[in-house]
């Protein structure tokens, strides 16, 4: 048919599907053809990016109403709203069903660091001040490591640097400051560190859903933690020299060696008892220091750290959804 139309015809046709008009009396059905051809492929392209373009709003959306969720619940994951903005979430992962070691590490050689938007999930919270900000012992925020126990603090803020990945492993911390509310150092920062160990799953190891939610899982992380510390925090310290004298007295006074002593000959026995056995199964090597220049005040380590696992139930560059094996959910951001 291209055969028998005319030059004028076929120029026509040609300009139509944006090709160059050809020569005068040049059949151009296969210049046509090829013109189609990348019509279509535009238009699958131009198809595609629009649906990329709607899944992505469609992230955002869903993350802007899990935050607002959040927010109104307290940083509460187990509130019903909470629930449904995290079952609607979790189906929108970008990672393609497998946990994603640039976007749980971030893209640089230093890693990330995730600030915890869900609230502390420590055992026997004491009280919620004013301010929103969790109360617990110091004994239930650092599992029984540090001392004394009963010291009372409110937790400021909790991170989770994670360091750049080394094949499918990579360092999974925890760092929660806090403020000292009693005893010589009450009014004082502290931060308290717990280093800690993850790798990456194998594909054939990778979970389908996770909990009685049975939401969909991107993938199961194997961790461990192997020790920490805690300190005088000084990242926001704005006194002058014999203001800091002063507070460094304070806090050795609260969290020195004799402090730790005496708050652990006052412990009763069968705790006591347990604490010994503990620290046998695990290998726990505790140590406190005099000096309150050196990197922690308190510190221990685990020869024989126990290991668990989470399950990344959402995961991109900004936001990180997971649920631990004691099936505790926790939300993150950077």
């Amino acid at each position: 048919a291209a055969r028998r139309r005319t030059g004028g015809e076929q120029r026509v046709m040609a300009l139509a599907l944006g090709v160059p008009p050809p020569r005068e009396g040049r059949a151009v059905a296969s210049r046509c053809a090829s013109a189609r051809r990348r019509l279509r492929r535009r238009a699958a392209v131009t198809g595609a990016a629009g649906q990329a373009g709607e899944r992505a709003a469609a992230r955002e959306a869903a993350k802007g109403e899990l935050r607002e969720a959040l927010k109104a619940a307290g940083g509460d994951t187990s509130d019903d709203r909470v629930a449904a903005a995290l079952r609607a979430l979790a189906p929108l992962c970008p990672s393609g069903g497998a946990a994603d070691a640039a976007l749980m590490c971030g893209d640089g050689v230093e890693g990330a660091v995730w600030s915890m938007l869900s609230k502390p999930d420590f055992p026997d919270l004491l009280d919620v001040d004013d301010a929103g900000r969790c109360i617990f012992s110091l004994g239930r925020l650092s599992f029984g490591r540090f001392a004394p126990v009963a010291t009372r603090c409110a937790v400021d803020a909790i991170d989770n640097p994670v360091g750049a990945p080394c094949g499918r492993a990579f360092g999974y911390d925890f760092i929660v400051r806090f403020e000292v509310l009693d005893g010589p150092a009450a009014g004082a920062r502290g931060l308290m560190r717990t280093f800690g160990e993850a790798e990456m799953p194998e594909e054939a190891a990778q979970a389908e859903t996770s909990g009685p939610d049975e939401l969909p899982v991107s993938g199961r992380v194997a961790v461990k933690f192997t020790g920490g510390g805690m300190r005088l925090d000084r990242s926001d310290a704005s006194f002058d020299s014999d203001a800091e004298v002063e507070l460094s007295e304070r806090w050795r006074s609260a969290f020195g060696a004799d402090a730790v002593a005496a708050d652990r000959a006052a412990a009763r026995w069968h705790k006591k008892v347990l604490s010994k056995v503990f620290g046998w199964l695990l290998g726990v090597n505790d140590q406190v220091s005099e000096s309150v220049s050196d990197e922690f005040t308190q510190s221990y380590t685990l020869a024989r750290s126990p290991k668990g696992f989470f399950d990344v139930l959402y995961v991109d560059e900004t936001m990180r959804v997971t649920r631990g094996n004691a099936g505790t959910v926790v939300v993150v951001e950077r």
